[in-house]
Order: C-alpha cells, then sequence, then structure tokens
C-alpha cells in the first residue's frame, strides 16, 4: 500500500513538473560551433513566429506527454515512455530552435546567441534526465528519479522562459517590433 501511494505521489509530481516545466510566454549564415548551419537571412517577422510557434509546439509535446503520468500510477515504464517522449520533443525543439534564421541585424546577432545558448541548455538538461532515469532499478528509486527529473525540468522552464523574454525584451527595434505583433506569439503568450 505504502509503495502505491508514494508511486501515485511521485507520478503526480512529475507529471506536474514536466506539464509546467517548459511552459513559456511567449539569421545570416553560421557555422557549425554557433548551432547555425543555415545560408539564409529571415524577417524580422519570420523570425519571431518560428521562435513562438516552435515554443508553443514544444509545450504541447511536453504536456502530452506528461498525461500518462496524472494518474500516480507510475512505474518505470511509463516514466520511461514519458522521458523518451519528452526527449523526443525536446530534441525536436532544439532542431527547431537550430534552424531558425535570425534576422542581419545587432538584435539578430543577439537573438542567435541566445537561441544557441538555450539549445545548448536543454541538451544538457536532456542528459541528465536520462542519467536520472538510468538509475531507476524498481519502484523504491522512482522518488528520487522523480525529484531529480523535476527539478531539470523546473530548470527547463526556466532556460525556456527566460530566453524568450530575453528576446522580446531587446532594443526597441525590428525584433521586437515583430514579437509584438506576431500572431504566433501572441497565441503563445494567451495560453501560458
Amino acid at each position: 500500500m505504502r509503495r502505491t501511494t508514494l508511486a501515485r505521489t511521485a507520478g503526480a509530481l512529475l507529471a506536474a513538473c514536466l506539464a509546467v516545466g517548459v511552459l513559456a510566454g511567449c539569421g545570416s549564415s553560421g557555422s557549425k560551433e554557433s548551432g547555425f548551419t543555415t545560408t539564409t537571412t529571415a524577417s524580422p517577422a519570420a523570425f519571431a513566429d518560428g521562435l513562438c510557434s516552435a515554443v508553443a509546439t514544444y509545450e504541447a509535446a511536453v504536456k502530452k506527454a506528461a498525461e500518462p503520468l496524472t494518474s500516480g500510477n507510475v512505474t518505470k515504464d511509463s516514466l520511461t515512455s514519458a522521458v523518451d517522449n519528452v526527449k523526443e520533443a525536446t530534441s525536436t525543439f532544439v532542431a527547431d530552435l537550430k534552424d531558425l534564421d535570425a534576422p542581419d541585424t545587432a538584435a539578430g546577432t543577439q537573438a542567435k546567441q541566445a537561441i544557441t545558448s538555450l539549445s545548448k541548455a536543454l541538451e544538457e538538461d536532456l542528459a541528465a534526465v536520462e542519467k536520472a532515469l538510468g538509475t531507476v532499478s524498481g519502484v523504491k528509486d522512482l522518488p528520487r528519479a522523480v525529484t531529480s527529473i523535476g527539478t531539470v525540468a523546473a530548470t527547463a522552464k526556466i532556460q525556456v522562459t527566460s530566453t524568450v523574454s530575453d528576446l522580446q525584451s531587446l532594443p526597441k527595434g525590428e525584433l521586437q517590433h515583430a514579437f509584438e505583433n506576431s500572431n504566433s506569439c501572441q497565441s503563445a503568450s494567451s495560453s501560458s
């Protein structure tokens, strides 16, 4: 009975962390080192729409991944499945971020740097989640893994939210105007 209650509590905690963990309001050619390998430049509007759309898609995918854990009956298999789905969503999100072409402006250069930093941080978060999941050999290990994964999810939320906020706060100019007028960004901020 105690294990079942513990597993349900752990599952509810993890589901909440995963579901809330990534919620966020919401170039010129680059090098492989920066994470940008495209050779085109986007308009500020296209960049803002692409970023906000990627954030909204990521948010929805993580929420969906956490749904099976909301019953509270967490097993190693259900936890592994949820983490695998979050890993896939995060990998897709990171790829989408790297594919964004920033405008050829001073703010665009800052945006590329912020996106590169966020991509690297999320990749490190994925490694931490995999490590935490790797420590689970039975039900008794679930609470510790859930706590670790929840901490990583909370960190990811801060990273995404902070980056989006920083990008939206770049000095007045075309990029800031694009964020303010983007339908994708308006939808993202009204749903969070």
